[in-house]
């Protein structure tokens, strides 16, 4: 069911105040438009973005109020598809960057007019290259990316240094000095694991990384054909195997790494930015975050991002350009956001504030943004790296021991779905 939102101006107020708040000014066209705004912010994150609403509406001068809906991201795509169905989708919508090409194409999301845009204060030059061209399709613009979420390296910080180990936050180990410290650590520790790595998420997304930092990549130049059964794919899958046996625990279902980690029964988690508030802090005092070592050639993050495009189904003039705005005072403050959700700013000028270099353990791992990796903009891409999921997840969990034919058979199968999408889609 979806949940709308509303908070206290006051919470807001005295948080924004805090942070330096910038100021965003809304067009003449946008005065007193009504606007909905949807969005799958149903964990703690969300109370950060409804924040960020509760203060919009009490401070804009152009009398513009937003109603945010919130729905779980388990159901969040298909009320979105049934929204588009219907013709009912919000004015402004919050948009996975690797879903942005599929809604396109559904006419959930549509690209921003180019006059709306330049109101905007949004430009290429304030974000790293790769999201900003992860935010276009087709060769329009149709979002503008609020954050970039990798995986983190959460360590627990008190058996690093009973390890004798560096402290790695803010540092890109290599992969020596990250070898280093597991042996160190799985000595140091006892029966603790030295990095505990499970048989489901993340550990597809771990893949990931390492298949582009031992130079190769998903897909082919077009996307028409999955490459990851390259050289690289098998080294990084059996890199992840040899790691396994020599520090984690066999058949670690999902989470069962985070519960390890949180119980000092793991020295290191790679796990998602959203785990900032669950693995620091209040919910773990020995956590904290670092970036992702460099274990190949070159140093590569695949991660995500929650981005904010327009719906579909309206083009009034007067919520196009309030949508816009919003929009815009989301983008520019997005510090509260990330300093709740533990994402990093997709915006240059934010991430290299002072007031985001405060923020830990985010500024501690911030350095992954200009080295991310993000899918190909292609509708259905996500279909094709299923079958990747499921190859890599049955391999980690013993069931295939010949890793060059399980990443063969899950290439073949996801250039089915490749196929098969460029007929759904049209050829896009």
């Amino acid at each position: 069911m979806m949940r709308t939102t509303k908070v206290t101006g006051l919470t807001a107020l005295l948080a924004a105040l805090s942070l330096g708040f910038a100021q965003v000014q809304c067009s003449e066209a946008a005065q007193g438009a009504q606007i909905t705004y949807w969005n799958g912010f149903s964990g703690p994150d969300g109370q950060f973005m409804a924040n960020l609403v509760d203060r919009f509406n009490a401070e804009n001068q152009s009398d513009v109020q937003v109603t945010m809906t919130v729905q779980p991201f388990t159901e969040y795509y298909n009320t979105l598809n049934a929204a588009a169905a219907s013709n009912t989708l919000p004015d402004m919508l919050q948009i996975h960057v690797e879903q942005i090409p599929t809604n396109a194409i559904r006419s959930v999301i549509r690209p921003i007019p180019e006059d709306i845009l330049a109101t905007m204060n949004v430009d290429a030059s304030d974000f790293p290259e790769a999201i900003w061209t992860a935010t276009e399709y087709n060769g329009e613009r149709y979002s503008i990316p609020l954050d970039i979420h990798p995986l983190v390296m959460w360590y627990n910080r008190a058996q690093w240094e009973a390890a004798g180990t560096a402290d790695p936050a803010g540092k890109v180990l290599s992969r020596e000095e990250y070898d280093a410290a597991l042996a160190a650590l799985q000595e140091s520790n006892g029966e603790a694991m030295a990095w505990s790595i499970t048989n489901g998420f993340p550990i597809t997304w771990m893949f990931e990384i390492l298949l582009h930092q031992f130079g190769g990549t998903w897909f082919n130049e077009d996307a028409t054909e999955a490459t990851w059964n390259s050289e690289a794919g098998v080294q990084a899958l059996q890199y992840l195997k040899d790691q396994q046996a020599a520090y984690s625990q066999p058949n670690l279902e999902v989470d069962a790494g985070v519960t390890a980690f949180k119980q000092g029964n793991s020295a290191a988690e790679w796990n998602g930015t959203w785990q900032v508030s669950n693995l620091t802090g209040e919910g773990f005092q020995d956590g904290w975050g670092a970036p992702i070592p460099q274990i190949g050639s070159q140093y590569a993050v695949t991660a995500g991002s929650h981005t904010l495009a327009l719906g579909a189904s309206s083009e009034d003039a007067a919520k196009t350009a309030a949508a816009a705005c919003v929009i815009s005072f989301i983008s520019e403050n997005s510090l509260e956001w990330v300093q709740g959700a533990g994402h990093i700013p997709a915006r240059n000028s934010v991430r290299e504030s002072e007031e985001f270099r405060a923020v830990e353990p985010q500024a501690s791992y911030a350095v992954m943004a200009d080295s991310a990796v993000f899918l190909p903009s292609v509708p259905g891409i996500t279909d094709a790296t299923a079958q990747l999921g499921q190859a890599v997840e049955a391999i980690m969990a013993g069931g295939n021991t010949d890793v060059q034919a399980a990443l063969d058979e899950a290439a073949a199968k996801a250039n089915q779905a490749l196929e098969q999408n460029r007929q759904r889609y049209g050829g896009q």
